[in-house]
């Protein structure tokens, strides 16, 4: 569960990530997801919100060709 900076909270499952088809995919504990954005210095590379156990990161160095989750969001305006 993510709770942003308004109160509002979001439930995302620790999907876990392949990266190597050798790997475990580490489901329950680990999981990354896309971001929107790009990374504009390295193309390859994307924005990705990526939580294991209770901690919870921002980066943009995930290659675009990994297997990461995808959460659907709608924006009402």
């Amino acid at each position: 569960m993510i709770t942003g900076p308004n109160g509002n909270s979001i439930f995302l499952p620790a999907a876990g990530i392949l990266q190597d088809f050798d790997e475990q995919p580490n489901v329950g504990v680990y999981s990354v997801y896309w971001s929107n954005s790009l990374n504009k210095d390295e193309p390859c590379f994307a924005g990705n919100l990526d939580t294991y156990k209770d901690n919870h990161y921002v980066g943009k160095r995930i290659y675009r060709f990994s297997g990461l989750s995808v959460r659907a969001v709608i924006r009402q305006e």
